[in-house]
């Protein structure tokens, strides 16, 4: 430091290191730490009749650090090695508690062969050789660089980080099969429910004249708490999604596997396969798919999560008789656009940031709740920004108003720009 050094000392117990002191004859193990350790090491002796600090050996890191060879450096005041600018006073004190024997950290500066200086620590501690005859009281001091423990900080760091990252995927894998798998069987009991209410299909209702009398009645009933059942299930289901989405993100990135999806396969599909749900929900499906559409290179997998996340968000939101429009086209822009509308209430992205809480929440969302569930839409724009698209949700969508069925109602599109098309 410029000014000052500061220091910390207290009387130390000299360590007994015996087979760690420098002896003549072949190398030993502290000939091996010695030099091959990364942080500075000198080796110093105490000249009590002159009250100096002399350097007797010097490792590899220091010399190189200093910029002088090992024989320059023998015999030096290790004094001397501090930068001019220390204030006299300190010096002396530097001393004094070296010759006392004591252990002492100090921050400061050391001089380069150049005339530079670097920031450093320095830990000096007492040791006795242990043998008869030794020249006198010795000391060694360890030097560390300062961006020797950034380094050691930073590789700190990234180790918290990646024992962060397991943590929470082993979090995430134990929600997925906690939550996800009980409630998947509550919604295939409660689908074989509804089945059996309807004589075998999910399709149909149950028949005008089986609506009569107590049967009926009841029957109709239990079809009732099963549609609540299900719907109740999978809206939570889907917000287990979402927040899984969102919880993954900024995790080490998975290897896909890029293939030329239909966009046109893809919808016609997913509508199959939700048409008994929407029939339940008494909801009428209008599809309107552009012809010779180019493929969409992408993850087929997340392609299939997100448009089944989007149909089940309509299913959850939409409003009983009425139409869900569903459009796959190309946009002025060339985009590659897959758009949902219906009559329900609009929403804004910033609300779908809100409800699992990726950005600062201006109001208590649990107080002011929406008037739409967003349940499936953060799942579904976090598998389309993984692929290479955006989501554009009400006034965004540039197409709503040509599609949806009136202004001022719910519109959501997945976007892909042209660099995410095929042939």
């Amino acid at each position: 430091m410029d000014g000052a050094l500061s220091e910390r000392s207290k009387p130390f117990q000299p360590l007994t290191l015996p087979s760690l002191v420098r002896k003549p004859g072949p190398s030993g193990l502290f000939d091996t730490v010695f030099e091959e350790t990364e942080a500075g090491l000198l080796l110093l002796d105490i000249d009590l009749a002159q009250h100096r600090v002399r350097i007797s050996d010097a490792n590899r890191a220091i010399c190189d650090w200093l910029g002088c060879p090992k024989t320059d450096l023998a015999g030096q005041d290790f004094v001397s090695l501090i930068d001019d600018q220390t204030m006299c006073s300190e010096i002396e004190r530097l001393k004094k508690t070296l010759i006392r024997q004591s252990e002492l950290c100090i921050s400061g500066y050391l001089r380069h062969a150049d005339g530079t200086r670097f920031s450093c620590s320095i830990t000096c501690r007492p040791i006795s050789t242990g043998t008869v005859g030794s020249a006198g009281p010795r000391l060694v001091a360890i030097i560390r660089r300062d961006d020797q423990q950034v380094d050691q900080a930073l590789l700190k760091a990234q180790q918290d980080r990646d024992m962060a990252l397991q943590a929470r995927q082993r979090m995430l894998a134990r929600i997925s099969h906690d939550l996800r798998t009980p409630l998947n069987g509550i919604l295939g009991f409660a689908e074989v429910m509804a089945l059996s209410c309807n004589g075998g299909t999910a399709c149909d209702p149950p028949h005008k004249d089986e609506e009569k009398g107590a049967g009926g009645r009841q029957i109709q009933m239990i079809q009732t708490y099963t549609d609540h059942i299900m719907n109740a299930g999978r809206e939570l289901l889907a917000r287990i999604e979402d927040l899984l989405a969102a919880a993954e993100e900024g995790a080490p990135v998975v290897r896909r596997s890029i293939s030329q999806i239909s966009p046109a396969q893809l919808i016609s599909e997913k509508a199959m396969i939700y048409e008994s749900r929407l029939i339940r929900a008494d909801l009428r499906l209008d599809l309107n798919i552009e012809a010779a559409l180019p493929a969409l290179l992408a993850d087929q997998g997340d392609c299939d999560q997100m448009i089944a996340a989007i149909f089940e968000h309509v299913l959850l939101s939409a409003p009983r008789h009425g139409t869900i429009s569903i459009s796959a086209h190309l946009d002025s822009h060339g985009q590659l656009v897959f758009g949902f509308y219906d009559d329900g209430p609009a929403i804004s992205l910033k609300q779908v940031d809100a409800a699992i809480a990726k950005t600062a929440e201006d109001e208590d969302v649990y107080a002011n709740p929406v008037a739409r569930t967003v349940a499936g839409l953060p799942l579904a724009q976090s598998l389309a920004l993984r692929n290479g698209g955006v989501m554009r949700i009400g006034d965004q969508a540039e197409n709503a108003a040509l599609t949806r069925p009136r202004a001022g109602r719910f519109s959501c599109e997945l976007c892909f720009s042209a660099d995410c098309l095929g042939g």
